[in-house]
């Protein structure tokens, strides 16, 4: 999971809170999710009656074993390490919860397909509800087919799977029975198959949240003082992969000399998975606030869009959910120089979500006039 899905999670407890008992299974894979497990465990009036986490690798291993198959990354690698443990703690919490309802995220995670085969097995009537993982349900990205690596490291780590198929295309799991997303609209033809509900952005002003929120926020470094100052939120790319850094940093010079004009500051949110602490180096600058990097972009959104002018980033997540939170609000994805398919597939949802999509500093310049 990341701080994006646990947002979304809050937003679909908290419509639900009436009719339902919510509760949450978190895989603690970003920086510092601790965090928000003991925020949500504290937040007394709040939509989850329990909040657990299922076991992680170690990173160091996760990254040691990596290397070593010379397949997939450390984090699909982390998921498997423990992930016999964790089936087994899925499929007690599920018998002894029997749920009616359970929501996934990423359905090709073989900890994803063991919750909803139990859930299942244990109620018939349950459905199975994937949940929007980002751009994924809007364009074909598909996921790259099994390896004979990782088949063999998932009967070692897992054992008897029989209720596992790989998944090309998120949210298309035969186990999967409906679907969520913020622009049902958008989602692409395979997803159009499934009885489909939009994510509500209403519970962003329920009273209970806002006050959750704002201790939440307080207590990860952002008091409500600086989210006033913030006229601007910058969403930079994640640093792998992006070496030569100076458009960025122009691009950002450009925002904070705009922004000067109006008595507001730029706030830099790095990607929750983001390696470096600072990579663009203007922590120490005036006029540049820099978010703490763990902390969902969307929690930061639902406090300061009254006051927010812009949104500035390049294919990230936080620019859909700025559209989803608010429809008004003038987000801006500066694109790549680099001509990928995935890229431009990325650029073109953007541009059906009503975002400014800018080549240059000149037609950055004109955006922000």
């Amino acid at each position: 999971m990341t701080p994006y899905h646990v947002f979304l999670s809050t937003m679909i407890a908290l419509e639900q809170r009436e009719v339902a008992e919510s509760r949450m299974l978190l895989i603690e894979y970003f920086y510092d999710a601790n965090a928000i497990r003991k925020a949500l465990c504290q937040w007394i009036t709040g939509p989850f009656v329990d909040v657990r986490s299922l076991e992680t690798a170690p990173p160091w291993l996760s990254k040691l074993v990596a290397r070593l198959v010379r397949d997939g990354t450390a984090k699909s690698v982390g998921y498997l390490l423990p992930a016999r443990r964790n089936i087994a703690a899925i499929e007690s919490y599920v018998r002894r919860h029997c749920p009616g309802r359970v929501y996934v995220y990423n359905d090709w995670l073989d900890l994803s397909q063991g919750a909803m085969y139990y859930a299942k097995r244990e109620n018939p009537e349950c459905q199975a509800i994937y949940v929007e993982d980002g751009f994924a349900p809007y364009f074909h990205n598909l996921k790259s087919r099994e390896s004979w690596k990782r088949a063999i490291f998932r009967k070692l780590f897992i054992g008897n799977s029989h209720w596992f198929r790989p998944v090309r295309l998120l949210g298309t799991s035969h186990l999967v029975d409906e679907c969520m997303v913020s622009f049902p609209e958008l989602r692409v033809p395979e997803l159009q198959k499934y009885p489909c509900k939009g994510i509500s952005a209403e519970p962003i002003q329920d009273p209970d949240f806002i006050r959750w929120a704002d201790d939440y926020l307080e207590t990860c470094g952002i008091p409500k003082n600086v989210l006033e100052q913030i006229g601007c939120i910058f969403v930079p790319p994640q640093a792998r992969g992006w070496e030569d850094r100076s458009e960025w940093q122009s691009y950002l010079k450009l925002v904070r000399s705009e922004l000067d004009k109006h008595g507001s500051k730029v706030a830099i949110k790095y990607h929750p998975r983001e390696w470096e602490k600072d990579y663009l180096g203007v922590e120490n600058l005036p006029g540049i606030v820099v978010l703490p990097r763990q902390v969902s972009m969307e929690y930061i959104y639902a406090r300061a869009l009254g006051r927010l002018r812009y949104v500035i980033g390049d294919v990230s997540t936080s620019m859909i959910t700025a559209k989803w939170l608010s429809p008004d609000l003038k987000v801006i994805a500066c694109s790549a120089t680099t001509g990928h398919r995935l890229l431009s597939s990325a650029f073109s949802v953007l541009d059906r979500l009503g975002c400014e999509i800018v080549n240059s500093e000149e037609e950055l310049r004109a955006a922000l006039r």
